[in-house]
Formats: structure tokens, sequence, C-alpha cells
């Protein structure tokens, strides 16, 4: 979806002309806060596995044999390249993201068709990701969310790609702590040709594209980074908004500063935290939650214009094989020429084929 990508265009332009800091990110109730979560595989960290209790609906699978025998086998091998060796119990309701080409009746799924992420408000005719941008700034003019309005389980049309979200609410999403592979979602092409110091992503768990988050850190909303970090000492000055009436070189202008600023103090990464309350969202977004890339640069669908392999991505199970990555798409991506039928899979393997 568009609005991913345009999620700083007015963001940093109105807080850059009316001093305004504090999202409504910030209005929050009495409850859980984020923390840190993930689980080590051996000696790699990966974000943690079936913390649910309540799976609402999607299946969890205790063993290989309990997948394989699943009509869920298809869509690992044609998101892994391979059945899971490792890693079990699996519980679907961990992923995130499911890509528009998912067979979601062989699955029994069927998404919520008045659930598509976010709406604008009613009484105001503006694109919906341009409404809920400015409605952070102006409450009332984005779609405000109703308590239980995205519940657990909920699946919807909500990522860059036109795939699937499945809901998991404030209490299930944790910062990453550093060292982690996580897996992500970016889109590229001459849209965001300005994202030259950063390469943003959305978290795509269930994507099979794993970015390592290396060095991190973590702040409340785009304002709190600016704020506290863009002091104006060496490369963290704060940046001159360039005059132009393009939304996407005014936000650029500051995002850019801020990823250069991070990079001189060694981190590799850094994130945002959702919007709490009442439904968990990212600029209106339901159920989105972003990081970035210092190290990359997003204008590349692969972080750098020639591509190939890249100690950044990695692909497979559990980030188990190498990412080879097409800089000719527009998305990133690690060219996995995936399987698509469980009876291709030689059982003397365990279910593991990767081509």
């Amino acid at each position: 979806m568009v609005m991913s990508h345009v999620r700083f265009v007015f963001a940093a332009m109105l807080a850059e002309a009316h001093g305004q800091v504090t999202f409504l990110a910030k209005q929050r109730e009495p409850e859980t806060q984020p923390r840190p979560g993930a689980a080590k595989n051996g000696s790699e960290l990966f974000e943690t596995s079936c913390e649910s209790d309540d799976d609402y609906g999607y299946p969890r699978f205790t063993s290989l044999d309990v997948l394989r025998n699943s009509p869920w086998a298809a869509h690992f091998l044609k998101m892994y390249g391979e059945l899971p060796s490792s890693g079990y119990p699996i519980c679907i309701f961990d992923f995130w993201y499911l890509p528009p080409s998912t067979d979601l009746a062989t699955l029994g799924l069927k998404p919520i068709a008045n659930k598509a992420g976010g709406a604008p408000h009613e009484l105001w005719q503006v694109p919906t990701w341009l409404g809920n941008i400015l409605g952070q700034y102006y409450p009332g003019l984005a779609y405000r969310y109703k308590k239980g309005e995205y519940v657990n389980g909920d699946l919807y049309r909500g990522t860059l790609d036109g795939g699937y979200s499945i809901y998991r609410d404030w209490y299930l999403y944790h910062q990453l702590p550093s060292n982690t592979w996580v897996e992500i979602q970016h889109m590229a092409g001459p849209f965001f040709k300005r994202e030259t110091e950063a390469m943003w992503f959305s978290r795509t768990r269930g994507s099979g594209i794993w970015f390592n988050v290396g060095k991190t850190i973590s702040f409340d909303s785009h304002t709190d980074a600016f704020g506290r970090m863009l002091d104006g000492i060496g490369d963290c000055k704060k940046p001159k908004l360039p005059h132009t009436t393009d939304p996407m070189a005014i936000g650029a202008a500051s995002e850019n500063a801020l990823a250069k600023c991070l990079r001189s103090k060694g981190y590799d990464s850094f994130q945002f935290r959702p919007n709490p309350y009442p439904v968990m969202n990212t600029f209106g977004q339901a159920g989105w939650a972003e990081l970035a890339s210092t190290r990359l640069a997003g204008k590349y669908a692969c972080g750098t214009a020639e591509g190939g392999q890249s100690s950044f991505f990695r692909s497979g199970w559990q980030a188990s094989h190498a990412c080879d990555c097409d800089p000719a798409q527009n998305a990133t991506n690690c060219r996995i020429d995936r399987l698509t039928s469980v009876a291709n899979v030689d059982a003397k393997y365990q279910g593991q084929v990767y081509l």
C-alpha cells in the first residue's frame, strides 16, 4: 500500500511547522507495555513463538508430521522453500502476513471485507492514508478506532502488496532486542527515490525474508526520535527542510538525517512503537509496525544497487539460507524458486527442500 511508505509525508512537515511533538500514541491506558521478546535457536535470536495460549482459530503445528499432512504445508513451501525441521510448535496466529496469492479457501480462511486496516473520517473527503497521517497531529481528522473494532485473529487486507494481515493486539507486540532476525517487507521504485540514508521495512512475520536488526534502538514515535537524536551536534544536526511543495522531499529530509545520526552512533537499525489504543496501529494502519536499517538505501529493492547475496538478508525457515536479491524487482526479495506441492517433498530430507 502506498500509505506505508508515505508514513512520514505530512508528519515531518507539520511537526516542523507547528512544533508538535506528541502523537496520539502517547495516550495510553494502564495495560502491559511492550517488552523485548526473542528466543534463541542455536546461536541465533528470533521472535518468540506461540506466546498466546489462545490460537484464535488458527492451527498450531506440534511436529513436522502434523504440518506435512496439513494444507498449510504447501504454503510453507511457497514462502520458505522448505518445511521446517525445527522450531515446533509453530502457531499460525504468530504470522502477521499472508501474501495476496495465498489460497485462502484451501486453508479455510475468510478475510473480513469491511476491515482493511483503516478508514477515513466520515466527514472528511480526503484519502485514507493522508487523513490518518494528519490525524496523528489533529485528532478527529483521521479515522478514530473504537475499542474492540479489531480483535486478536481478525484477518483482513492491509499490507504493502495487497496481502493479508492477522491482527495481534498491543500486549503481543515486542520491541526487538539487538541482533534479532525478523521477517520484513519493503517496496522500492521511483516513488521512494529519496530513501537514501535508510531502508524502511514493515514487520511482516510470515514473509520468508529475514533482516537482522544488529545494534538497534527503539522510539515511541518519529517526533520522539527527532527530538532525542537531532541535537545539532556532529552528524546529528537538525536538517533544513527543503523549499519545495513536494511533501516526500520534506519528510525525507528529517528521516534521512535521523538515519545518518544513528549510523554515526553505531546503530544498525531503529524501531518505532505502534500506537497502542484502542487498536494497535501506525499512522492509522491497523496492526502495522515499522523499522528501518541505517546501513541500506531503501530506494533500492535490495538495499544496494547491485543486489545479489547480502549479509543483511536471509531466506528459508528461520533465516537458514542465503538471500539472493533481484535488484530488478520493486520489492525486497530472495529470488526463491519456491515449491508449490507437498508431493515434491522427499521424505529422506524430513521435509526440508530448498531450491
